[in-house]
């Protein structure tokens, strides 16, 4: 009865729906709350905010206008940015009332609020009254303001690279109704949820899918293409691949290996770029690793390219702590790993070379084939590809340097735990970002931060972070991220191994799906189409 609910067979004729597999189950549409990539592609579909990711022609999501169909952005003489969005007359929530500035109000404000405990009260950390409010509670303090119905102004506390493509395009920033949600404990959590996105909900079986349908309140209903989206809760790839294969699903966001390897054997495939960078850590707190001389050692000890084959199709060699995908200064339109160019040796030609530089700097450093050095615990979170990984690198580095090296296969909680206690030497995890910004790869690493868990130290380093984010010329902005960048490579403070990548699969006769390189997945522009399946 579930599978032929989204079929396209019990559906009428006249109705397009388009299944997909993106998210397990869920309790609430509340946006606030939302923490997973895959949540956020479905609540993508019944909330908008001020801005929208859309398709630009090449299956890459892009902003575009949302619920504000123009801004305006003005730099006040004190270093903040007023930005006035005017937005649509049009727009209407599905029970037909306007969307209003107010609406925004409320919800940014609710937000910011601590008593709200929203995991992404930090996509507003640049408005201004940020920390104001989160310390004292009075969200009167937030830099947001309505004038009139069709005007909603934010002051920003500093100039943000990214605050239009990823603040105002996330769920967590849409209009909420305030009418609605406070003193409703329910609001989120029923079939008859008010919402102002493309679609609506139709039904809602919260172990097992959500089908959306189309709202017609929505300002450009008729260009959206699905008359109803239905979400399917299977959280289990190999399980989603052969019910599209069967033709009872459309897409997936989520492939076993075995397929994407299948896929890989076209030599035309590319993996969609994930914004993520796997790399291994090292304890600068320990009497090993304080020293700059043997961290550039095991640095140099590291095949990149070998790795990037060990950890399978999807991932490439690391050329920096900031992947592909995330973008430089708004006024260059260039990606920031591409201006900023190769940081890190990824070449296998060039890798018997730099093996026997790392025993070099052994010998210099006084541990020829690691002597005097204790047996160094490697710790990563156990799993078949993780540990071929974590394998492949203590060869490399028992061979080039002679160190003793533990590996420690634990879960992820286990890891999180030793690194917040700095129990580990060396550790393999993944730089990740919310935000289309290359900010969010450094900021672990500076000295007062409460993400730095190696206990990395330099005060130029610092200094150039800090100047960052605290000037108001982007370009200038993205040039000193660049320099601490490679401060942090040139000090080994950290070894990038590859950039991540994945792959979604959408049925033989669709096209349309489109993606960031966050992982989310956008479909209100799917069609049927005469192509094979889009990957």
């Amino acid at each position: 009865t579930l599978l032929a609910g989204c079929g396209k067979q019990e559906e009428p004729a006249e109705d397009f729906v388009v299944s997909a597999a993106v998210c397990g189950p869920l309790e609430t549409l509340d946006p606030t709350m939302n923490t997973d990539v895959g949540t956020e592609s479905l609540l993508s579909t019944l909330f908008e905010g001020l801005m929208r990711m859309r398709d630009d022609g090449a299956g890459k999501a892009v902003a575009v206008a949302g619920i504000a169909k123009e801004y305006i952005e003005e730099k006040n003489y004190d270093d903040t940015v007023t930005y006035t969005f005017t937005l649509r007359s049009a727009a209407r929530w599905s029970d037909g009332e306007r969307v209003t500035a107010e609406d925004f109000v409320y919800a940014w404000q609710r937000l910011v609020d601590p008593a709200t405990a929203s995991p992404n009260a930090s996509l507003l950390s640049m408005v201004a009254g940020y920390d104001e409010v989160r310390e004292s509670g009075d969200v009167s303090l937030l830099g947001v303001k309505a004038k009139g119905e069709s005007t909603f102004l934010v002051t920003l506390s500093r100039p943000c690279a990214y605050f239009i493509t990823s603040v105002c395009t996330s769920p967590a920033t849409a209009p909420l109704r305030r009418d609605l949600v406070e003193g409703n404990a329910s609001w989120a959590a029923t079939a008859d949820i008010v919402t102002n996105g493309p679609y609506t909900v139709g039904t809602w079986v919260k172990a097992a899918q959500l089908q959306t349908k189309r709202n017609g309140e929505y300002y450009e209903s008729k260009l959206v293409v699905p008359d109803s989206i239905c979400f399917r809760f299977e959280t289990d790839a190999q399980t989603n691949y052969d019910q599209l294969l069967a033709g009872e699903l459309d897409y997936t966001a989520k492939l076993p290996y075995a397929a994407i390897e299948q896929l890989a054997e076209d030599e035309t495939w590319q993996p969609a770029p994930l914004a993520e960078t796997v790399c291994v850590l090292y304890n600068h707190l320990t009497d090993t690793f304080s020293d700059a001389q043997l961290r550039r050692a095991f640095d140099l000890a590291i095949d990149r390219a070998a790795l990037a084959e060990q950890l399978g199709v999807t991932a490439t060699a690391a050329t920096g702590c900031v992947p592909d995908g995330i973008s430089d200064a708004p006024e260059s339109g260039e990606d920031f790993r591409t201006a900023g160019g190769a940081l890190c040796a990824a070449n296998a030609e060039g890798y018997a070379e730099r093996s026997a530089e790392a025993a070099r700097l052994m010998t210099s450093a006084g541990h020829y084939q690691g002597a005097g050095l204790p047996t160094l615990r490697f710790l990563f979170v156990e799993g078949e590809q993780t540990r071929a990984a974590a394998l492949s690198l203590f060869n490399m580095w028992r061979t080039a340097t002679g160190v003793a090296v533990e590996l420690v296969g634990v879960s992820a909680e286990e890891l999180d735990a030793a690194l917040a206690a700095g129990d580990f030497d060396l550790a393999l995890t993944t730089l990740t970002a919310r935000c289309d910004d290359p900010m969010e790869y450094l900021l672990p690493f500076r000295g007062t931060s409460e993400s730095n868990v190696c206990g990395y130290r330099n005060d130029t380093f610092d200094l150039l972070v800090g100047v960052a984010e605290s000037t108001g010329d982007l370009t200038a902005r993205a040039a000193f991220l660049h320099d601490a960048e490679a401060m942090l490579l040139e000090d080994s403070a950290v070894s990038p191994l590859c950039f991540s990548g994945t792959a979604y699969l959408l049925r033989e006769g669709l096209a349309g799906v489109s993606h960031d390189c966050f992982g989310h997945s956008y479909f209100t522009a799917v069609s049927r189409a005469e192509t094979g399946p889009a990957a």
